[in-house]
């Protein structure tokens, strides 16, 4: 107390007390001798104690009489004091502390509270507090039994009895009303000695939490719905699934009970509602409305009724919202109809048009604006998708309508085959009469003709070959137009062809004395992709009409000139050229520009039939003239592109070895190989390869034709074939070997310009053992042959 010993003997004990205490301190003590009233003396107590210094210090204090038997009239009493500065220091931060923790949980808007094993309350905050009646003042001591529902105590207890086995903390989550929902956190509450005594809860009130989640869950449901009917639009329509995919879709969304999707259409200039989609009948309905429905979802029936409260919507454009509807007869449908008890229609709009509604009934929960404004991305999916299903309802109409018209085109287009090639064969057989007697006349030695019959003979012969001459052209032009021919793109070198089509036309340039000059560029012209029979005719038509159109001793030119990726082929006459106002004409077929009064032979078909085949062969023909200079036709044809060129060049480049091999020993029978190709390019080529195998030998023939007549009469040990030939195609001729036992086993090699995977599978369908691209790989082509030659 800060004294010295010496400083408290024989001083009254009241020294050591406050004064509050020390002025009554005599009067307790008399009271206790006069009355033995015990107040201190033999109880102890805490009390404050007054240091030397002033301090007030906690003590224990405990006093108790002695008494002296020697001298039992002299009262003693002793006194005991423990300092409990420390305990009190101690007492007072747990009083703090608690202070600071009753505050913070007050101050918390989350309920919390703690458990003990028994299930009572140890502490609550005020916020769950508030969630008693305003009768509970204080819940240490109660339980929850009565004051919170079945389930939510039964969650809580299994809750608490987990934190009590396993010491961990865990979340549950509770619902204290259909709107009030909690994410309680529970943590054991340990005591001094680390058992655990209690569970201590946090609640956290998660209803904006909860609605944002159910929300975006119902927003990507939505999206969802959009994605699948976007991006499955076609999977869906052509399954007839849309419609009710839609609906189903917002039945889910909305969780209403009956729904219908439908279509604004006019009928009589007034709108009218198609359903594409409706809930199905329900088997207590009534067979009047489920009859209704039927009708309805077949499109035997559409809605008129413009005041009610389907019409209101797709007739004027409301959205109607009625949750009132219980017990009331909607007009437009049967007396006897189902109970609806809410109703929302919504209008599809498009550019200001409705184009369509949904509707639907009987929701567990009202019917709002909001509801309405977040399905706005539904409607604006609705709208595309019926206008999408009417693009391709009219494309459906219009693709039926072009079917229909190729049907036409097509049933005309054969009846005027079968008119050509009904012509040609009536005009052909009186031909065969007309220039065969009329041959036997001018080469009759016995009774020669004299020289006015013989010119006259000769007129019939010519006038003959004419009519010849426009049924072949007429023929070529309608089987070009119809499709029908045959072509066999290839890289080909156009100064061949022009030689081998001018060699051929010398004898008629002579004849009328005009030269043709062939330039310079069209040796060096780089390779170009044409069939080279329908080139050659190109150039013959284009250059026999330079010479007969031409002036007497006039000239022809044929030039060339490589533009970008074509190659321009030019032939020019110093004939005397045509008006500006007839070259639109030139090109049609039948039109000769008044030449027909003429004495110059033609048809009229040439250039008609040249412009389609040029066409066929992905070119383009012009022509550019000046009258009394001449005319210059030209035509564009592409070019063979590098790789193929280099491949071309490649591929008739004799592999080395082939000319070092030496002849066998023994003399051997030689191999024939048919060689099936209307190019004369690839013909020597194919010669020149075989020429250098001593044991094979080649046959060529220009035409399937010819081929199968030689494989009959004298069968080749194996045929190599091309597939794009004039008249009949080595698919067919392959089919026609197949099927004669005289040639049903020869192997059949294709060699061909076609190299798509579909032009495999004819080939193999055909009967050809193996396919080859142009341009020939060598090698490949030679390892073919040996392998097929030495199987046979």
């Amino acid at each position: 107390m800060g004294y010295e010993r010496s400083e408290l003997i024989n001083q009254n004990v009241k020294v050591l007390m406050p004064s509050k205490w020390a002025n009554d301190h005599d009067s307790y003590l008399d009271n206790y001798i006069r009355s033995g009233t015990k107040k201190i003396i033999g109880q102890g107590r805490r009390v404050a104690s007054l240091h030397k210094d002033g301090r007030h210090i906690p003590i224990h204090l405990a006093v108790e009489q002695v008494r002296d038997p020697h001298h039992p009239e002299q009262l003693e009493f002793i006194g005991i004091l423990t300092d409990l500065t420390d305990e009190f220091q101690a007492e007072q931060r747990e009083r703090e502390e608690h202070a600071l923790l009753r505050s913070i949980i007050d101050a918390s808007r989350d309920p919390i509270f703690a458990v003990n094993k028994e299930g009572e309350y140890l502490i609550a905050n005020q916020a769950f507090a508030k969630l008693f009646p305003e009768s509970v003042t204080n819940v240490t001591g109660l339980t929850p039994d009565g004051f919170f529902t079945t389930s939510l105590i039964q969650a809580a207890l299994d809750s608490d009895k987990r934190v009590f086995e396993t010491g961990r903390t865990e979340n549950v989550l509770v619902e204290l009303d259909g709107q009030t929902r909690f994410d309680v956190t529970k943590s054991p509450l340990l005591n001094a000695d680390g058992e655990i005594y209690g569970v201590v809860s946090v609640t956290h009130n998660i209803n904006d939490i909860w609605y944002a989640q159910r929300k975006l869950e119902k927003q990507q449901q939505l999206l969802s719905v959009l994605h699948k009917g976007l991006t499955d639009y076609h999977a869906l329509m052509s399954g007839n699934q849309l419609w009710a995919f839609l609906k189903s879709a917002l039945r889910e969304l909305t969780n209403s009970q009956y729904l219908f999707i439908g279509e604004v259409l006019t009928e009589d200039e007034q709108p009218v509602l198609k359903m594409h989609a409706i809930t199905e009948p329900e088997p207590d309905w009534s067979d009047e409305f489920k009859s209704l429905i039927y009708q309805l979802r077949a499109g035997d029936v559409n809605i008129k009724s413009s005041d009610s409260i389907i019409g209101q919507v797709f007739s004027q454009g409301k959205v109607v919202i009625d949750n009132n509807l219980s017990d009331q007869q909607i007009k437009g449908l049967p007396k006897d109809h189902p109970s609806f008890d809410n109703y929302l229609g919504v209008p599809i709009v498009s550019d200001g048009e409705v184009i369509g509604m949904y509707a639907m009934t009987n929701c567990a929960d009202d019917y709002t604006q909001d509801l309405v404004t977040w399905l706005e991305p539904f409607n604006s999916t609705c709208a595309l998708l019926i206008k999408l299903y009417r693009q391709l309802n009219e494309q459906e109409e219009f693709t039926e309508q072009l079917r229909e018209a190729r049907d036409v085109a097509e049933q005309a287009s054969r009846a005027k085959t079968d008119f050509l090639s009904s012509m040609s064969h009536e005009l052909r057989t009186p031909l065969n009469a007309i220039m065969g007697f009329a041959q036997l006349l001018q080469s009759n030695e016995r009774t020669p003709l004299n020289k006015r019959q013989y010119r006259q003979v000769e007129q019939i012969y010519k006038g003959g070959c004419h009519l010849l001459n426009l049924i072949n052209e007429v023929l070529d032009l309608a089987k070009i137009e119809a499709g029908h021919i045959n072509m066999s793109l290839e890289p080909i070198a156009v100064y061949e062809v022009i030689v081998e089509a001018c060699d051929g036309l010398m004898p008629i340039a002579k004849k009328h004395g005009i030269k043709i000059e062939l330039s310079n560029s069209l040796q060096q012209a780089p390779l170009i992709m044409a069939d080279y029979t329908r080139l050659k005719q190109v150039i013959i038509n284009l250059v026999s009409n330079a010479i007969k159109y031409n002036k007497e001793d006039g000239r022809v030119s044929i030039f060339c000139e490589a533009d970008a990726n074509v190659l321009v082929v030019s032939v020019k006459d110093t004939g005397k050229g045509v008006e500006p106002s007839d070259i639109e004409q030139l090109f049609k077929p039948f039109n000769r520009l008044g030449a027909e009064n003429s004495a110059i032979e033609g048809t009229g078909v040439g250039l008609a039939l040249t412009k389609n085949i040029v066409e066929k062969m992905g070119g383009y023909i012009g022509v550019q003239s000046e009258l009394a200079k001449g005319s210059e036709f030209w035509f564009k044809l592409p070019l063979v592109i590098s790789d193929a060129s280099e491949q071309a060049s490649v591929a008739v480049t004799m592999p080395g070895n082939l000319a070092a091999q030496e002849p066998s020993a023994m003399a051997v029978k030689k191999k024939t190989i048919l060689y099936v190709e209307d190019n004369p390019a690839n013909q020597r080529l194919m010669k020149d390869v075989i020429a250098e195998q001593d044991d094979r030998q080649l046959i060529c023939a220009h035409s399937a034709e010819l081929a199968f007549e030689i494989a009959c009469s004298d069968p080749p040990d194996l045929i190599l074939m091309d597939i794009n030939l004039p008249g009949m195609s080595g698919i067919d001729a392959a089919n026609l070997l197949r099927r004669n036992p005289l040639t049903a086993n020869i192997p059949i090699v294709a060699l061909s310009a076609n190299a798509m995977s579909s032009d495999f599978k004819k080939a193999s369908q055909a009967g050809f053992q193996e396919y080859l691209t142009k341009p020939i790989d060598v090698q490949q082509l030679l390892v073919v042959l040996n392998t097929l030659l030495e199987a046979e």
